[in-house]
């Protein structure tokens, strides 16, 4: 239902959304910076956009389809490189 799609499932961003809620600080720039691998930066970064947006975390976000996430960690990730 949709109730539980609001609750539960993951939030849908427009493009003001992406830049609001994963537009990182010095800070989160920093330990992103510190992460080794992409894989790690990627999961950091994506538990941070969508913990702001629903204050949980969330365990299946390694299975978001990558045209869905190119356009949120692209800069990111390669300001931390």
């Amino acid at each position: 239902p949709e109730e539980y799609e609001l609750l539960w499932g993951l939030p849908r961003f427009s493009h003001a959304d992406r830049d609001l809620f994963f537009t990182l600080n010095r800070r989160e720039e920093e330990m992103l910076a510190r992460l080794r691998t992409t894989r790690t930066k990627l999961h950091f970064l994506l538990q941070l956009g969508y913990f702001r947006v629903r204050q949980r975390f969330f365990f299946a976000l390694m299975s978001i389809p990558c045209g869905t996430i190119s356009p949120i960690c692209r800069g990111a990730i390669s300001m931390a490189r």
